[in-house]
């Protein structure tokens, strides 16, 4: 009986397809892990670099008396706050009159407010949310 050697067998082939196709799908799980790894990191990296342009908008609505608001700050980053007062001072002199020597009192008022701020980055799919706790000091005019 004659008999030649040519190609592979039926079993060489599925395990070889089977190393294969293994070898494909963790290298795609290794390319997608890294993909949402730099997703994330990109969103987090967007979210610290508009945080203080976005204290600064929350700065100035506690000035005009907003304790609790919400904004856009570009396409992908929304925010909202949410502050309450801890302490206030009394009525604080607000200039020397060299000229009479007498204190003018009774212009300001300084309080300190806990805020609770929530910074919120949508890119699609990809949607990461910070929470920021920190004292914000603002004052405003008494009342006379």
């Amino acid at each position: 009986m004659y008999r030649t050697d040519r190609g592979f067998t039926l079993v060489e082939v599925v395990v070889a397809a089977v190393i294969t196709f293994s070898a494909i799908s963790i290298g795609h799980l290794a390319v997608r892990s890294a993909v949402r790894a730099v997703e994330k990191v990109t969103a987090y990296m967007v979210m610290a670099d508009v945080l203080p342009s976005v204290m600064e908008q929350v700065k100035i609505q506690l000035f005009e008396n907003k304790l609790k608001g919400s904004g856009r700050y570009n396409q992908k980053i929304t925010y909202s706050y949410d502050a309450t007062q801890v302490k206030s001072s009394g009525n604080i002199m607000d200039l020397f009159d060299g000229a009479t020597g007498s204190y003018d009192f009774g212009f300001y008022m300084v309080f300190l407010l806990k805020t609770h701020l929530l910074v919120r980055y949508e890119n699609g799919q990809n949607v990461k949310t910070a929470e920021y706790f920190y004292d914000e000091l603002t004052w405003k005019p008494a009342l006379q």
